[in-house]
């Protein structure tokens, strides 16, 4: 059932006359479609309709939500009119706590619950004060019987739990869960208990470690499971435990695959353990994830073609098609109306097949594996993924062989230079074209055709934002997008730079960093040169940024110094830094 999240509709509660209730329903019905249709005034009216037939009828329930009603839609178009309406909430329960004690301590919740969404502290005070009131006779509140109208408890519970009593909806209201547990504990309702004792360890719940063998709050968790374990509100509490599991930095995925399976056995019948049956499909889940190394390559460049993140599929089956179109066709592989248009360039003759296999793997585990591609011609190609697992359906992708590369540069007044070369060679293509797009598509007046350098510059047209490069042979270059800015640097400044090595990236604790930098300074961007002679520090600092060492040297004719930094043998391990004092 839907957790309680707005006093609108707290308490449609208290059994009307049966011979009532329809009557009631449709108005109600007829109040949700105002809301629903976003119509305050409308709603004001039913509600106002509600409560002049509840008062006829002593329908207390709906009479109560009509009130609420009415308070949270005047809040909206009319804030002035809360004041007013609250003490009249408070004059009723004063009048009723002399002549029906259930009905005053209904109204004192619902004032309970006004004060507390204001959120002052003086409210809050108020907000308790009224609470504790509604409270105070919990075994006179347990024998009345709520009609709920909506659903009211919090997630996953069931009002049967608590024997449809009044006491419930209002203690959970009240989040008054001690009040609760003590008198359902005391009746022996062992169920409402455990859920109680639930929600009181989630109520006090303290900043805690987040691993399993030491945090108080699962050993409290825990300890109520063992005295709860008899019953299946105990599901409550082992959601709980798996939820606290899934974050731990000691649970692994195998720990949580165990302890759902053996929450299910015990308590699988409780409503929330879907959460649980849920989570083990998702951890177990097939899946797989193929990446080509790179969306262009090369002529007869051999390539891979990388299956990660495989999980519970035995075989993995790819094949590579070439395609009978360009690199200028737009195509959208997620789209199926496009995918099956795409399927149909594709060229049977030129098709490469393999398969992977992924065996004697637990369900919950990961594989990766790599298929390597002998070097394909210029073309566009497409990947076809299929697996074992019929329920999978098969994934696409698309990749191109060229062997265009484009030099793109920014020049003053929104000229733009390009240079058309072999990604091969790096020798200029003569004679290739370019042609230009908008959002809207083909600019006219293009393709611009290369010198015999494999130049164009060209005026940007505001529209440009791509283009296509391409040669009589070659088709399968991607389109770039292109932009105007330009920026420069009046070449004016000077400044030292430096740059540090060590001899490896990974260290353990007590083990030797050997370091290695140069200085060098940078005038006007014209005359870079090493510093020789310089004094300079070099310092390391450890994870938390403490010193561990500094070293105090003077650079050599190639501007370069060397030291050692020995890592203490006890450190907390993470991200160390060496930094110096210049550049």
């Amino acid at each position: 059932m839907k957790k309680i999240i707005n006093y609108i509709f707290l308490f449609f509660v208290l059994a009307p006359q049966l011979a009532k209730a329809d009557s009631f329903n449709s108005l109600w019905k007829q109040y949700h479609v105002a809301q629903d249709n976003d119509q305050p005034r409308t709603q004001l009216s039913i509600a106002e309709r509600i409560e002049l037939k509840a008062e006829w009828d002593k329908s207390y329930g709906d009479l109560l939500a009509a009130q609420l009603s009415q308070i949270s839609i005047m809040e909206t178009i009319s804030p002035d009119s809360l004041q007013p309406m609250t003490l009249r909430l408070e004059s009723k329960a004063a009048i009723e706590g002399k002549k029906d004690p259930v009905l005053s301590a209904v109204y004192n919740c619902i004032l309970g619950k006004l004060y507390s969404s204001n959120g002052g502290q003086p409210d809050k005070v108020k907000s308790k004060m009224y609470y504790e009131k509604a409270m105070s006779n919990p075994r006179l509140l347990a024998q009345i019987r709520s009609r709920v109208y909506e659903p009211l408890l919090k997630e996953g519970l069931d009002d049967n739990i608590f024997g449809k009593d009044l006491l419930h909806v209002m203690g959970l209201t009240a989040e008054d869960y001690h009040t609760l547990y003590y008198y359902y504990r005391s009746v022996g309702n062992r169920r409402a208990a455990c859920v109680c004792a639930y929600y009181i360890i989630q109520q006090e719940r303290k900043v805690d470690v987040n691993q399993m063998q030491k945090s108080k709050y699962l050993m409290c968790i825990d300890s109520l499971i063992h005295i709860y374990k008899d019953v299946d509100a105990a599901g409550q509490l082992a959601v709980e435990h798996y939820k606290f599991m899934s974050q731990a930095d000691d649970a692994s995925v195998k720990d949580q695959l165990n302890y759902i399976n053996f929450a299910l056995a015990h308590w699988g019948s409780w409503p929330t353990m879907n959460f649980l049956r849920n989570e083990e499909r998702r951890l177990t889940c097939p899946q797989y994830k193929a990446v080509v190394s790179k969306r262009v390559i090369l002529p007869n460049n051999d390539f891979y073609i990388y299956l990660r993140d495989v999980r519970n599929v035995k075989q993995l089956n790819v094949t590579v098609e070439q395609l009978n179109t360009t690199a200028d066709k737009q195509w959208n592989i997620d789209d199926a109306g496009q995918l099956a248009l795409l399927l149909k360039h594709v060229n049977p003759s030129k098709k490469i097949a393999m398969s992977r296999y992924f065996l004697g793997r637990a369900n919950y585990e990961f594989s990766r594996d790599s298929i390597l591609i002998n070097g394909l011609p210029s073309g566009a190609y497409l990947i076809k993924v299929s697996s074992d697992n019929s329920d999978i359906p098969s994934s696409y992708d698309i990749f191109y062989v060229s062997d265009i590369a484009v030099v793109h540069q920014k020049l003053p007044d929104g000229k733009i230079r390009l240079g058309i070369v072999s990604a091969t060679t790096g020798h200029p293509l003569s004679g290739a074209e370019i042609q230009l797009y908008s959002n809207k598509g083909k600019i006219s007046g293009s393709p611009l055709t290369c010198d015999d350098d494999g130049e164009v510059v060209f005026q940007k047209d505001r529209d440009v934002n791509s283009f296509f490069a391409y040669t009589e042979n070659d088709r399968y270059c991607p389109k770039a997008s292109i932009s105007d800015y330009y920026g420069y640097s009046d070449g004016k400044s000077s400044y030292v730079s430096s740059n540090i090595y060590t001899d490896r990236t990974l260290y353990r604790p007590g083990q030797t960093v050997h370091v290695a930098a140069v200085f060098y300074r940078n005038k006007q961007h014209q005359n870079v040169g090493v510093i020789a002679g310089k004094k300079v520090q070099l310092v390391c600092t450890d994870a938390n940024w403490k010193e561990v060492g500094t070293k105090d040297l003077i650079t050599d004719a190639y501007g370069t110094v060397s030291t050692d930094f020995v890592l203490p043998d006890h450190v907390l391990t993470g991200r160390f830094v060496i930094k110096t004092s210049e550049g």
